[in-house]
């Protein structure tokens, strides 16, 4: 995407932003001016009013649900309530901002497996550790054990780092069988032997992670840190704060 396109597709979602917001704003404030109830004064208070709630759902999430739901306005712009639910959670949160500018996704919750096995979030010592714990009796698609198939695609680098190999090189190898024991006993075999950095590693592990299991890990891991739930019309989400992720 070019960078005039991009700067015009921001521009269109900011709109879409503060025509929602605005909307939101001045038939709230009515509300509560009939009813002689106290509300926000500007509707840049009802933005910053917003944002300080974040990430709880009770106050935050149920601010965005209105925003986007009340009056049927979103309807007129033919885009997804989750897309909807994004611009507008961006924009809250980016208001004000002049550096640091903070990514939301939103994610049905049947699919966070699979934007989670998609997007290859950040993987640490933790991740590893249970996912390697995992592959030892997690079975693929086809009903194979993980790790005898993560032996086998490695297998093929193994028998060349082990052919190649010159006496003064800082890592040696022993007996075919012994690599293969030495693989199995620790998540970081490619790392140490192969050379691999973590990221390759990360990659490795997220492609060979069942979604299913995936979802459970980071659900667990990172709920209400950075993972958190929105309730819409169209399905149950998660909303996402990526950096905090990826």
């Amino acid at each position: 995407m070019s960078k005039k396109r991009k700067i015009d597709r921001d521009k269109y979602k900011e709109k879409i932003a503060k025509i929602l917001i605005l909307d939101n704003f001045n038939k709230r404030k009515a509300y509560h001016i009939d009813r002689k109830k106290q509300w926000y004064n500007t509707v840049e208070d009802y933005i910053l009013g917003i944002k300080s709630t974040f990430p709880k759902y009770g106050d935050f999430g149920h601010s965005i649900q209105v925003i986007i739901r009340e009056d049927g306005l979103a309807g007129e712009f033919n885009i997804s309530e989750g897309v909807l639910a994004k611009i507008v959670a961006e924009y809250i949160m980016n208001y004000g901002e002049t550096s640091n500018y903070k990514e939301i996704d939103f994610v049905l919750q049947n699919d966070l497996g699979r934007y989670i096995k998609n997007g290859v979030p950040t993987c640490d010592v933790e991740f590893f550790e249970t996912m390697w714990d995992h592959f030892s009796y997690l079975k693929d698609r086809w009903g194979h054990d993980i790790k005898d198939g993560m032996w086998e695609e490695i297998l093929p680098e193994v028998e060349s780092a082990m052919e190649n190999v010159e006496e003064d090189d800082l890592i040696q190898f022993d007996s075919l069988k012994q690599e293969e024991m030495y693989f199995r006993s620790y998540w970081h075999y490619p790392i140490d032997n192969l050379g691999w950095t973590k990221d390759m590693l990360c990659d490795w592990y997220i492609y060979n992670a069942p979604e299913y299991k995936l979802k459970e890990y980071f659900y667990d891991r990172y709920w209400d840190k950075s993972i958190h739930e929105l309730p819409l019309w169209e399905g149950n989400y998660y909303f996402i704060e990526v950096d905090k992720l990826f």
